[in-house]
C-alpha cells in the first residue's frame, strides 16, 4: 500500500521516507515486541529481511551493499536491537510506574526455569 510513496521514482526526499518508516511502518512491524520478542530467530529473520527491503527501496540500494553499513548510514538499529531497546524502555517505565506495583509486573521472575522459551524479562538482559 506505501510502495508507491517508497518507491525509488517517488518525488519525495529520502529524508521524509526514513521518517515515514520510522513513524509508520516499524511501529506496526514491532507491535508488542516486548512479549514477542523472545520468538525464535527464524521469525525475527523475517521482520530483519522486510526491513532489509524496504530500506533498500526507499535508498534505492543494490544487492551488494551489506546490511550492517545500510542500517549505519540510515542510523536506523536493525530489529533486534530495537526491539531490546524497546524492552529495556518498557521495564524502566513499569519499575517507576505505581500502577506496576500493584501487579508485580517490575519483578522478576525465578531464574531456574527448565523451559527452552524466554520471558518478557530475558530480554533486556
Amino acid at each position: 500500500m506505501l510502495f508507491p510513496i517508497l518507491h525509488k521514482k517517488s518525488a519525495i526526499h529520502k529524508k521524509f521516507l526514513i521518517l515515514i518508516y520510522r513513524q509508520i511502518l516499524r511501529p506496526l512491524l514491532t507491535h508488542a515486541c516486548p512479549i514477542w520478542g523472545n520468538c525464535s530467530s527464524a521469525h525475527i529473520r523475517k521482520i530483519q529481511i522486510f526491513q532489509n527491503k524496504i530500506l533498500r527501496i526507499i535508498t534505492n540500494t543494490p544487492w551488494f551493499i551489506r546490511k550492517v553499513n545500510l542500517h549505519k548510514d540510515l542510523q536506523i538499529l536493525e530489529i533486534q536491537d530495537h526491539i531490546r531497546a524497546f524492552a529495556k524502555n518498557v521495564h524502566s517505565s513499569l519499575q517507576k510506574s505505581t500502577g506496576s506495583l500493584d501487579y508485580n509486573l517490575h519483578i522478576r521472575s525465578p531464574p531456574n526455569r527448565r523451559l527452552k522459551c524466554g520471558c518478557p524479562h530475558d530480554l533486556i538482559s
